[in-house]
């Protein structure tokens, strides 16, 4: 990974200056961020990966001024869904990359016909869209039960497969709620309304598919709320994390519906 020399942060995006150039990126161009190390006794590498959808990337490394700038801003300018990024990056094995930031509009479909809606993400560091949360596991799996062998085995053509179906996946709660005190998470629950019913009236879905049972009575009010008259909303009874086949088989019979 090569060194650049000074990291700019501004409201629009970042600028990396170098000796001869200087590279400009947008905040809203960013498709992934990746952390890597690599470390021995000779060098030492550290640093982040901007992806941009089209396959360019730029590379900074953790030597250049302004690197810390960085770190802060980037909550500030980009909605980080996995609140534990930094400690990713503080526990990220030596030889390894780890994506820490996926942007999940790149998976939003034009029209949106079928809406997924869970409860929050995990608070294990992972999520759908980063491609490695266990609810991307056992949707791809539902999807593969009822549509058969043009389903994708792979996380990252899967997620370009959901966005080609027309299907969106967000949460009621837009961050993880496992630390919050069961008698807290109904007050959680309460401030996320307005913003969810705010994403169901931009996405105006014709099919609503709750993915957690705790959110159900919440979404349902949210949908009237937003004012949008949906054709199909339905729930899957059983939980993702604690009955994955019973999960795997009702939303997968959902799934062979909405296609029919």
């Amino acid at each position: 990974m090569s060194h650049t020399d000074k990291i700019t942060v501004n409201d629009t995006g970042l600028s990396i200056a170098h000796d001869s150039y200087e590279t400009l990126m947008e905040w809203a161009e960013i498709f992934r961020i990746h952390y890597s190390r690599f470390e021995s006794e000779l060098y030492e590498d550290r640093g982040l990966v901007f992806d941009y959808e089209n396959g360019e990337f730029v590379e900074i490394s953790d030597t250049a001024e302004g690197w810390d700038t960085l770190l802060d801003n980037l909550e500030r300018y980009l909605m980080m869904e996995d609140s534990m990024w930094r400690q990713k990056m503080a526990d990220c094995p030596n030889e390894t990359v780890i994506t820490i930031y996926v942007n999940e509009r790149m998976f939003q479909p034009e029209c949106v016909n079928t809406l997924m809606i869970g409860d929050a993400p995990p608070g294990d560091g992972t999520f759908f869209f980063n491609g490695d949360s266990a609810l991307l596991e056992r949707v791809k799996e539902s999807f593969a039960v009822a549509l058969g062998d043009d389903v994708p085995e792979d996380q990252w053509d899967f997620l370009h497969f959901f966005r080609s179906r027309e299907c969106f996946l967000i949460h009621l709660c837009p961050r993880s709620i496992n630390e919050v005190p069961e008698a807290d998470r109904e007050r959680v629950r309460q401030q996320s309304v307005d913003r969810l019913a705010q994403q169901i009236a931009d996405h105006r879905p014709s099919s609503i598919v709750f993915l957690h049972g705790d959110s159900k009575p919440w979404v349902l009010s949210v949908l009237q709320l937003s004012g949008v008259q949906v054709d199909r909303c339905v729930s899957v009874a059983s939980s993702a994390d604690n009955d994955k086949d019973s999960f795997v088989n009702e939303l997968a019979e959902i799934v062979r519906q909405i296609a029919e």
